[in-house]
């Protein structure tokens, strides 16, 4: 999930994982410790440990060219420039060279071939004297060696979880200044090495050797690299307005995986960082780096490091420049780290890249030679937008579509209804729907990729994604807004390229608040709502009819929760995919979609905050705001209920968790309780209602369609287990299921839900809303559909004020 951070440059912290290569040392760093005793298993290895000197981006390049400069179809020279010429180019940052005069605290762990880890830990540590290890042998055998030199405040590994300690970003952001660097952890690992007895010697000491019999030396990495960028802008009608690094990993995890050749995960927390007027005015920003690894791609052209080449989650820098003349038009350039070489997209440990960019004049077709740039013209998403379709709480469009619709319709069953309860509103309060907005988007990796709805022109003008226009030619929205349907259309634009996401639209009236807002699912996927059939192919068409028994047929239902970006029939091959099936949660009764689970860690719970959520959770799906790169703060907890339909759909990101003496967990109030558009809890019944979240053309499933996943002989529903089709079997995270006479399967993910005041069950069990409601007044007893690790069943003991995902299925053949 995304940090999203606004500091100081110079605390901008930022993980390196350790790298196992031996370079040359200066500066010899030696640990005096008591003496241990020996065994027949142990042995006394007494050697320095030392510090390794940092690399230049610049030194990895095999072609030792100082530049990325290329011909006229450039619209900018990148400059690596080795850490010889800095001072003299100006740059002048001490921290790029400075080392410890201390390490406070040493811990070796040693991994034997048998799988076996000790761990031991050296303090009371000088310089100048050396240091006596205590290790076990391990003869012929190989061994790894872990040496982590943890800074003045970091933790110790854990034998239990060295493989995924993290230091805290704390640690190293408060490294502003050369004489704050003993708080900078180090490490090294060597993988292959062994311990040996020194022959003939009976005091028990011994040494490390590789497995060609050298003798090792242990030289400690700097857990961070160091950035530092300049830049000259000076490209006639445009001004630069915005500098930030995005794509940066969060936490600082120790050690890399040995299985994956890219990491950290995508899933991974990432941050972003915007520049500060302090950093405009000296054209600079310098700040510690992550370890980034992401590989290299083919290319030899720096002009083809754009987007599009690079591999998903590059960490890159972006600069946005505004036309002078019409602040719609901008231009907006990437600049990818690594090393020098153009195929090369990898942030490593120990490493300073310093970059000087100067970027050349030119005119906005530059973006036909130059891959590392684009235009964004900012035209309003009603200009040549004249894809009319009918309205629904939840609008699905594919990457770079359009579409329109009249805000005060919706569908039920093929037929064009009026939304009475919106009309009403604008009649009685708002005096009618003014203007339109981007409430919040995703990014298409969690914290990486691009936001999918797009950048807006500014923080006030979404036009370019969300606009609205009056259908009587001539009619300001402003001195007269609409109150009826035939007055207006909203038009909506998505940014193209993405893989998909969601974002929400909103209507408001005169006085700044919502009136209505609607889900856009951004999507290839795109299933037919006709048909009484499953369909497998294509699989952007996919859905699947599940036939309970003849006498209850069904319709086919959509392939993926609702908002997911994924749907699967096999077991996801990976978390990231996995992950991606988990989609968005929703109180009972409500349209308003609320962030689901994403992370690849091991979290079943996310204890969630009593205020304001304003900064990335670990394990919750981030939301965005118009500008693609801010955090949307909400309030993902406990807001004073219950209140009235008018109330929560004002405020789309808040969460009603209402809960008094009487067990009342419900979040609407009595009055609308007892009002005919909440009678009996038929809001998302069989006939689509107006708070129905689903597409048109499709209705939230009901506690009947999902009676053929339920385990056999459940007494809640009666199902005859006889004619029921079985689980075929469980799966990391997740279950797929037989059906079609287990010629099919369907999988489904345990994204867990949102009860109380935790996320909770990720990855253990998944709660399904379905739309049959219980006759009760309190919030009690609301039909939901269980899947856990051991069972499958429907309950009818759902509280009203959950937050649950669901599925969609078919309003009619």
């Amino acid at each position: 999930m995304i940090h999203f951070i606004k500091i100081n440059p110079l605390h901008l912290l930022l993980p390196i994982l350790a790298s196992s290569v031996f370079l040359s040392c200066k500066d010899d760093l030696t640990i005096a410790t008591q003496p241990v005793p020996g065994s027949d298993d142990e042995v006394l290895v007494e050697l320095p440990i030392e510090l390794e000197d940092s690399e230049d981006g610049y030194a990895l390049s095999a072609d030792n060219t100082p530049t990325r400069a290329t011909d006229n179809g450039s619209a900018m020279d990148v400059q690596l420039i080795p850490a010889a010429e800095t001072r003299t180019g100006g740059i002048n940052d001490p921290l790029m060279t400075a080392k410890t005069s201390t390490l406070g605290r040493i811990q070796v762990l040693q991994k034997m071939k048998n799988g076996s880890i000790t761990s031991n830990v050296y303090t009371d540590i000088a310089p100048g004297k050396r240091a006596t290890l205590k290790l076990n042998v391990t003869g012929t055998d190989e061994c790894e060696l872990i040496i982590f030199a943890r800074g003045a405040n970091t933790s110790d590994l854990a034998t239990t979880n060295w493989t995924t300690f993290e230091v805290p970003q704390s640690v190293i952001s408060g490294i502003a200044t050369a004489d704050q660097i003993s708080n900078m952890p180090y490490l090294l690992h060597l993988k292959h090495v062994r311990v040996i007895k020194r022959d003939a010697d009976a005091s028990g000491t011994g040494t490390i050797q590789s497995t060609t019999g050298a003798d090792v030396r242990l030289r400690l990495r700097r857990l961070a690299a160091r950035l530092n960028v300049t830049w000259d802008y000076n490209v006639t009608g445009y001004e630069l307005q915005q500098v930030s690094l995005q794509n940066y990993p969060t936490d600082y995890i120790v050690y890399p995986s040995e299985t994956e050749t890219t990491y950290p995960s995508v899933l991974a927390q990432f941050s972003t960082y915007i520049a500060t007027d302090a950093d405009f005015a000296n054209k600079r920003i310098s700040s510690w780096m992550p370890r980034n690894i992401r590989g290299t791609v083919n290319i030899m052209q720096p002009t083809h490091r754009g987007r599009k080449i690079a591999p998903v989650g590059s960490a890159f820098l972006r600069f946005v420049a505004v036309n002078k003349n019409d602040p719609r038009k901008k231009l907006t350039y990437r600049v990818y780290l690594g090393a020098n070489a153009t195929s090369d997209f990898n942030v490593h440990d120990n490493t300073n890249y310093t970059y000087h960019i100067a970027f050349k004049n030119h005119t906005e077709d530059i973006i036909q030679t130059d891959d590392r740039v684009e235009y964004q013209n900012g035209i309003p998403a009603s200009e040549n937008n004249n894809s009319f379709v009918s309205t629904a709480n939840c609008f699905m469009v594919e990457p770079g579509g359009s579409f329109c619709f009249d805000p005060f319709t919706y569908e039920v069953d093929g037929a064009t209804k009026t939304n009475d309860v919106l009309k009403g509103w604008c009649d009685n309060t708002a005096k009618g729907i003014s203007y339109v907005k981007l409430i919040w988007q995703t990014k298409e990796q969690g914290d990486i990729g691009e936001p999918v709805m797009g950048y807006a022109n500014s923080e006030t003008d979404h036009s370019n994604i969300v606009d609205i226009q009056p259908v009587e030619s001539g009619r300001d929205l402003n001195a007269a807004p609409a109150t009826d349907k035939g007055q207006c259309r909203i038009y909506c634009r998505v940014s193209a390229g993405t893989t998909g996401g969601s974002g929400l639209i909103a209507a408001y009236g005169a006085d700044g608040k919502i009136l209505w807002s609607w889900h856009v699912w951004v999507t290839d996927y795109q299933p037919d709502a006709t048909g009484d059939a499953t369909v497998l192919e294509p699989e952007n068409k996919r859905k699947l009819k599940f036939t309970f028994q003849v006498s209850q047929p069904q319709l086919p239902m959509m392939d993926r929760n609702l908002g997911a970006m994924a749907g699967y029939t096999k077991v996801p091959p990976s978390a990231e995919e996995r992950f991606r099936a988990h989609g968005f949660f929703y109180e009972w009764g409500r349209k308003e979609p609320f962030p689901g689970s994403y992370s690849n860690r091991d979290i079943t719970s996310i204890p969630l905050p009593s205020t304001t959520l304003t900064a990335p959770l670990a394990g919750i799906l981030s939301l965005y705001k118009p500008d693609g790169i801010s955090f949307k703060e909400f309030s993902i907890n406990n807001r004073n209920g219950p209140v009235s339909y008018r109330t929560a759909i004002q405020n789309p990101l808040d969460i009603y968790k209402h809960k008094n003496a009487n067990n009342q967990v419900y979040w609407l109030n009595d009055t609308e309780r007892k009002a005919n558009s909440y009678a009996y809890f038929r809001v998302w019944g069989t006939t689509k209602g107006i708070y129905d979240p689903c597409p048109a053309g499709w209705r939230v499933a009901q506690a009947s369609e999902y009676y053929i996943f339920c385990a056999g002989g459940n007494t809640k529903t009666g199902n005859n287990p006889a004619i029921m089709n079985k689980t075929s079997y469980t799966t990391d995270k997740g279950f797929l299921f037989l059906f079609d006479n287990n010629k099919n399967t369907t999988w489904v993910a345990l994204s867990g839900y949102y009860q109380g005041q935790n996320y909770r069950g990720i990855g253990e069990f998944v709660y399904y809303w379905t739309g049959t409601g219980a006759y009760k007044q309190n919030g009690i007893d609301i039909s939901h559909y269980r899947i856990t690790t051991n069972n499958q069943d429907l309950d009818a003991s759902g509280y009203e004020h959950e937050a649950l995902p669901l599925r969609c299925i078919q309003e009619k053949p």
